[in-house]
C-alpha cells in the first residue's frame, strides 16, 4: 500500500511536468486553413543550459501559405528574450521545428504568430523547476511515477523534477538538452538515428544519459557507443557519462541501486558552472589614465586662474570670466571625456579562457570557454552555427529592468541580435562547442632519446607540456621538445598545470543581496579539468598544456582584439600522431 500510495503521488507530481501545449487554428468561418502547435519542454531554472520549444504547423489547403512566429518575453520580465521563425508552407503541407529557450526563472512569452496577413496573439507560459530537473525521453506515460521516484533517490535533496517527452518531439540538437542535469532514455521507444547522435554528442560535451532497457533500443549511435564499452553499467564518454539500468517499471529497487553513485558524479556539467558565468577582468578597460587626467587638469586651472586673469586685464573686460571660466570647465570635461571613448576603442576587445578535449583520433572537440567582451560600439550581430552554444547571463536574467542587453533569436537565419553585446558594457559570454576539429598535435622520435614537438597540425604549445605515451610512459618539456620524466616528477608537473586550468579568476559586480560591488575572486574549475583528464590522472596517449589560440573556437563572426587570452588543452591522441 505504501510503495502504491508513493507511485501515485510520484504520478501526480509527474503530471505538472508535462509540456504546456498551445494550440492555435486559422480558420476563415467554419473552414480550417492552417494549425499550429507548441510546446515548451522547460530545463531547470538554473543558468547556463538550454529546453526547446516544439511548433508544429499543417496547411489544410491546397494553396500555399506563409507563417511567421515571433515570441517575446514581457516588458515587466526579468529577461529579454525573443525568438523568430518563419515558413512557406506548400499545400496541405507539414512544417515541424524547434525553437532554443535558454533556461529562466519563467517562461512567459507573447506569442504573435502571421498567416499571410492576419496576425493572432496569445501567451505561452511554463514553470521552471527550482530542483535538479530530468528529462525523460517516454512513449509510455505510465513510466513517469517511476522516472520521478528514481530521481529522488538519486537527488532527493534537490527537489527533482521530470519533463517528459516523446520520441517524436526530441530534437536531433544536443545543445538543447544543457538545460537538464540528467536525460532518461527509455529504450523501448523508439527514436531515429539523428535523436540518438544528439544524445551522443550531449555526453561528450559533459552530459549524463541514463539508459533504461537498452537490450530494446533501436539501432543507431547511442547503441553502438553502448555496445562497445568495455564497462556498460556506468562509464565516462567524452566530458559525460552513460550509465545503464534494467527495466524500471519491473525493477526499480535495482535501477536505484544501480544509481546510487550518480550524485556523487555531480550528474553532468550542465547547466553550465557557475564559474563561467561571471565576468572576467580586462586589463586595462575603463581604467582612467590618471597622470592623462592630472595633467588636464592642471592645464585647465592654469588657463581659468593666471592666464584667463592677465588676458582679461589686459583687454579690461574682466566681466567676460563670466563666459571664460564655464567654457573652460565644458571644453575640459569634454576633452576628458572624449579621451575616456577614444581610450577605450570603438572596436570589440576582451578576454578570452578556454579549456578544451581535443580527440585527435575521431577528429572532434569539446571545448569550454568563458569570454568578456566589451564593444565600442555594438555588433549588428552574432551567428551561432550548429555546433556551438551561447549563454549571455545578463540577457537571461537581468538584476535591472531598463537592462540594454537582449536575446533575440532569428531561427531564420541562424543569427543572435548584436543586442547580447550592447555598446560599452562588459558582458559575460560562456560558451561551449561540441563538432569536428582537425587540429591536432604530432611527436617525432629524435636520434638522443628525445621526441619533437610537430606543430604542422595546428596547435602551437606555450609553456609546460606533459605527455603519456600509450606504452604509459611520461614525456615533460615544452614545445622545443620532450624528454623522458619519471612517474614521480611527471604527477608533481601535472598537478601544476591543472591547478593552474582549474584557477579561474572572476570579477563579481552584484553581491547576494543585489547591492553593486567589484570583487574579483578566484574560481575552482576542478571538476571540468577532472573530466578533461578523465579522472585524476593522465590517461595513456595523452597530453595536456596550453596552447597559443583554440582555432576550433567559433568567434561568431566577430573581430576581436583580445587584451589576454589562455587556451587549456588535454588531446588524446591517435596511432598516427607518433611518427617514428
Amino acid at each position: 500500500m505504501r510503495r502504491l500510495f508513493a507511485l501515485v503521488l510520484a504520478l501526480v507530481s509527474g503530471l505538472s511536468a508535462l509540456a504546456q501545449e498551445k494550440v492555435l487554428v486559422h480558420s476563415d468561418r467554419d473552414r480550417q486553413i492552417c494549425t499550429v502547435r507548441m510546446a515548451p519542454f522547460v530545463g531547470s531554472s538554473r543558468l547556463g543550459g538550454f529546453g526547446w520549444i516544439v511548433v508544429d504547423v499543417q496547411n489544410h489547403e491546397r494553396v500555399p501559405h506563409v507563417m511567421s512566429l515571433r515570441l517575446t518575453s514581457r516588458s515587466w520580465g526579468s529577461n529579454d528574450l525573443e525568438l523568430r521563425r518563419s515558413v512557406a508552407l506548400g499545400p496541405e503541407e507539414r512544417a515541424h521545428f524547434v525553437l532554443p529557450l535558454p533556461n529562466v526563472a519563467q517562461v512567459d512569452f507573447e506569442s504573435r504568430i502571421t498567416f499571410d496577413n492576419k496576425t493572432y496573439l496569445d501567451d505561452l507560459r511554463a514553470a521552471s523547476s527550482a530542483g535538479v530537473t530530468a528529462l525523460l525521453v517516454s512513449d509510455r506515460a505510465q513510466l513517469q511515477p517511476q522516472a520521478l521516484a528514481l530521481m529522488q533517490a538519486i537527488a532527493a535533496a534537490d527537489k527533482p523534477g521530470v519533463v517528459t517527452c516523446s520520441g517524436l518531439d526530441l530534437p536531433a540538437d544536443w545543445r538543447l538538452f544543457t538545460g537538464f542535469e540528467l536525460v532518461l532514455l527509455d529504450a523501448r521507444s523508439p527514436l531515429e538515428s539523428g535523436a540518438q547522435d544528439a544524445l551522443r554528442r550531449f555526453v561528450q560535451a559533459g552530459g549524463c544519459v541514463l539508459v533504461a532497457t537498452p537490450q530494446s533500443l533501436s539501432a543507431g549511435p547511442v547503441r553502438d557507443r553502448l555496445q562497445k564499452a568495455a564497462s556498460p553499467s556506468q562509464f565516462q564518454d567524452g566530458l559525460g557519462y552513460w550509465v545503464v539500468v534494467d527495466d524500471l517499471e519491473r525493477n526499480l529497487g535495482q535501477a536505484k541501486e544501480q544509481c546510487e553513485g550518480l550524485g556523487r558524479l555531480r550528474l553532468g556539467l550542465w547547466p553550465m558552472p557557475n564559474a563561467l558565468l561571471n565576468l572576467q577582468p580586462v586589463p586595462g578597460l575603463g581604467r582612467p589614465p590618471v597622470l592623462v587626467f592630472l595633467s588636464v587638469i592642471l592645464l585647465f586651472a592654469v588657463l581659468a586662474g593666471p592666464v584667463n586673469f592677465l588676458l582679461l586685464r589686459r583687454w579690461r573686460r574682466p566681466m567676460l570670466a563670466l563666459v571664460t571660466v564655464p567654457a573652460l570647465g565644458f571644453g575640459t570635461t569634454l576633452l576628458i571625456l572624449g579621451f575616456g571613448v577614444f581610450h577605450d576603442g570603438f572596436g570589440v576587445r576582451g578576454t578570452l579562457r578556454s579549456w578544451t578535449l581535443l580527440d585527435q583520433e575521431r577528429h572532434e572537440a569539446v571545448a569550454f570557454s568563458a569570454r568578456t567582451l566589451f564593444a565600442g560600439l555594438m555588433p549588428a550581430s552574432f551567428s551561432l552555427p550548429a555546433d556551438s552554444l551561447m549563454v549571455v547571463p545578463d540577457a537571461f536574467a537581468r538584476d535591472r529592468s531598463r537592462s540594454s542587453h537582449r536575446w533575440a533569436f532569428d531561427a531564420d537565419r541562424s543569427t543572435l541580435d548584436g543586442g547580447v553585446l550592447p555598446s560599452r558594457t562588459l558582458t559575460a559570454f560562456a560558451e561551449a562547442q561540441q563538432g569536428v576539429a582537425r587540429q591536432r598535435l604530432r611527436f617525432a622520435a629524435r636520434g638522443d632519446g628525445a621526441l619533437d614537438v610537430l606543430t604542422d597540425g595546428g596547435v602551437q604549445v606555450v609553456g609546460d607540456l606533459l605527455l603519456c605515451d600509450r606504452d604509459g610512459k611520461f614525456w615533460g618539456g615544452d614545445a622545443r621538445g620532450l624528454r623522458p620524466m619519471p612517474e614521480s616528477d611527471a604527477q608533481r608537473a601535472l598537478l601544476k598545470i591543472s591547478q593552474a586550468a582549474a584557477s579561474h579568476t572572476i570579477e563579481r559586480r552584484v553581491d547576494d543581496y543585489g547591492r553593486s560591488i567589484l570583487d574579483t575572486q578566484v574560481m575552482n574549475l576542478g571538476e571540468l579539468v577532472h573530466r578533461l583528464l578523465g579522472g585524476g590522472s593522465l590517461l595513456p596517449g595523452t597530453w595536456i598544456g596550453r596552447v597559443a589560440n583554440a582555432p576550433w573556437l567559433d568567434a561568431h563572426g566577430l573581430a576581436v582584439d583580445y587584451d589576454w587570452q589562455e587556451h587549456f588543452v588535454v588531446g588524446r591522441l591517435a596511432a598516427e600522431d607518433f611518427v617514428r
